[in-house]
């Protein structure tokens, strides 16, 4: 994995923005806490690139394939409530990622993940 998927980097945030990458992350995450993390990178326009990409972590968590519905998860959908939430999560990661302009070596690492 590429460094800077780590999660130890969102410890290098300043402490208004690590509190909402840490709750995006987290695993009790919601769909709104990932869309305010996304939302980061529109309200402060001023974070470095360092700043922007230490984001990076929060973003390649809610891609994971694991908590990705599948098209038959889509189908079952009653049996799993919580499925409208993996998708807008996972679609607000997608977002971040492709708005963020992330440093091209970190794309082997994100695709596995952005291809599912």
């Amino acid at each position: 994995m590429h460094p800077a998927l780590q999660m130890k980097n969102i410890t290098q945030l300043p402490p208004s923005i690590r509190d909402v990458a840490s709750k995006a992350a987290g695993n009790s995450r919601t769909s709104k806490d990932v869309a305010a993390a996304r939302n980061l990178l529109n309200v402060y326009p001023r974070l470095s690139s360092f700043q922007r990409f230490a984001l990076l972590p929060v973003f390649f968590v809610n891609l994971d394939p694991e908590k990705i519905p599948t098209a038959e998860d889509l189908d079952t959908s009653r049996r799993r409530p919580a499925i409208r939430e993996e998708v807008l999560c996972a679609l607000s990661a997608l977002d971040a990622v492709l708005n963020l302009g992330a440093p091209e070596d970190v794309g082997p690492s994100l695709w596995p993940r952005v291809r599912n």
